[in-house]
């Protein structure tokens, strides 16, 4: 009997800071036990990414929609202006680099 999980794709959580390019935070989410469950822990784990790397800016820049639809009582809350952008030039060069070090 074979006991081993079934494969999926993560999800990364990725957040840089723009004028600079670093990256602000980063963390891998697997969509376990259901892609409904990870997108309900994304507003923790973004708190989290923002607190863990003491860092809160003033906008946050996102691609996704569910972005918009899950995040906006955390940004309310921390005082940061959301705003929907499809252009993340620092979202883009951070992926790309790491695809590059795989």
């Amino acid at each position: 009997k074979d006991d081993a999980s079934p494969g999926y794709f993560p999800f990364m959580l990725l957040l840089c800071n723009k004028k600079s390019g670093i990256v602000e935070g980063m963390e891998t989410l697997p969509p376990k036990p259901d892609l409904d469950t990870m997108y309900q822990t994304l507003p923790q784990k973004v708190a989290g990414l923002l607190i863990k790397n003491n860092y809160l800016p003033r906008r946050l820049e996102v691609r996704h929609d569910i972005l918009l639809l899950l995040l906006p009582d955390l940004v309310k809350l921390a005082g940061i202006e959301m705003i929907k952008s499809n252009k993340l030039e620092s979202i883009d060069e951070a992926v790309e680099s790491l695809f590059n070090s795989l």
